[in-house]
């Protein structure tokens, strides 16, 4: 499992693509998978300041399922409403089955203010 730290400014949108793919640097294909992130102050907390998938709530994009290639919008309107401050987040992935869960990646975002808001 890959770490991925994230930092965001609350006056611009955050937009990243990625490629999940095995460490021989071959794509793990996304066809028909739920990709899903939540964030957290604390792992162990109840409250979700931030939940994202490529579901109901959006914000997370299969690009090209083959390729393993898919991206993250945070929208400005969604960090300017997240208080500053550093959070925990991961990313899930459930099977296109959904018997499976994998855990993608880990890390913390830290959300800072920009003067542009």
């Amino acid at each position: 499992m890959a770490i991925v730290n994230i930092t965001t400014i609350n006056d611009a949108d955050f937009y990243r693509s990625f490629i999940y793919k095995t460490v021989a640097d071959v794509p793990i294909d996304l066809t028909g998978v739920q990709l899903r992130m939540m964030l957290r102050k604390r792992a162990t907390d109840v409250t979700v300041w931030l939940h994202l998938s490529n579901g109901d709530e959006g914000g997370i994009t299969i690009i090209d399922a083959a390729a393993g290639r898919f991206s993250v919008l945070i929208t400005q309107a969604q960090l300017e409403r997240l208080p500053i401050d550093e959070y925990e987040h991961s990313l899930v992935m459930t099977s296109a089955g959904g018997t499976e869960q994998t855990s993608v990646w880990r890390g913390t975002l830290t959300n800072q203010a920009g003067p542009s808001r």
